[in-house]
């Protein structure tokens, strides 16, 4: 394909002979705009009659007008099995984006500052210990009546978390007066977090995909709104820690059953986990009408 590396005609006359046309050259859209200027041109002196000046009016008449998407008639994305075309997940923030299209790339920063910077931890004045392990981590609850701060900080958990969870959804929207949220802190990091909501009912999952649930309620006490761990923390216990924490710590002076969580609209992970933590290939979930305001 040596049209490739090699000049555009440098007269109207060569273009026939051409067999590839370097459509996204510069020079070759001046080539053709001299051609069709050279069509147009009408030889002679300077007095030009009627029919000419019309023949030159319709020659430039055109026969609709399309809007300009760029203003610039670079090259911007083509698939010539160049190995980085396809869509590619950021390692760090977990984010699919194409490689070399403006609108991804710079959406996929964005997230992946708010993402990194969503998981530092400073530790907190007064923090709420709900739980502490023998290897340095710990697990803090926030409760609708913590500080505006600390509600700030899950608001950004909860933007992290929705791009996986294909969700949107904001704290103040979804926060009840029954809620808790507790976060696990490893290192100076946020590893991960759930959310809970008081309930006094569920029904059973019987069908997974599409999503049904049975018509008879069961007992209830405590329903998981989301959790979401970290994808480098994934797979070390994490999740069974935070629900035997929210197990110990959601109702003051009882232990929650696990027969007693129910789950909402639970991911493939999520099902996956439910049914491994309560041991059970049957779990519950609960509705709106099933939280107790």
């Amino acid at each position: 394909m040596d049209f490739l590396f090699s000049s555009p005609p440098k007269a109207p006359e060569d273009l026939p002979q051409m067999k590839y046309y370097p459509i996204f050259d510069r020079r070759w859209q001046t080539t053709v705009k001299d051609k069709e200027k050279s069509n147009q041109t009408i030889s002679g002196g300077k007095a030009k009659s009627a029919s000419s000046l019309r023949s030159k009016k319709m020659t430039r008449a055109k026969p609709y007008s399309r809007k300009q998407l760029f203003k610039s008639s670079d090259q911007y994305f083509l698939d010539l099995g160049q190995k980085d075309f396809d869509p590619q997940r950021c390692k760090v923030c977990n984010m699919i984006f194409s490689s070399g299209e403006l609108v991804d790339e710079r959406t996929h920063e964005e997230y992946h500052d708010m993402f990194i910077n969503s998981l530092k931890y400073r530790e907190w004045k007064n923090e709420d210990i709900a739980a502490n392990f023998d290897d340095g981590a710990r697990i803090l609850r926030v409760l609708p009546s913590s500080p505006h701060f600390m509600h700030k900080k899950i608001d950004e958990l909860y933007k992290v978390s929705d791009l996986e969870l294909n969700i949107n959804q904001d704290l103040k929207s979804t926060m009840k007066s029954c809620s808790a949220y507790f976060i696990y802190i490893t290192s100076k990091r946020i590893a991960g977090f759930v959310d809970v909501v008081r309930v006094n009912a569920a029904n059973w999952l019987v069908q997974e995909d599409p999503p049904m649930a049975s018509t008879e309620e069961v007992p209830a006490t405590c329903g998981v709104a989301r959790i979401w761990i970290h994808p480098k923390f994934r797979r070390k216990g994490i999740a069974t820690r935070l629900l035997d924490t929210v197990r110990h710590s959601f109702i003051p002076g009882e232990v929650i059953d696990k027969r007693q969580l129910a789950f909402s609209d639970p991911t493939a992970i999520g099902k996956d986990f439910a049914k491994s933590y309560t041991q059970s290939n049957k779990f519950s979930i609960y509705l709106h009408s099933h939280i107790v305001e």
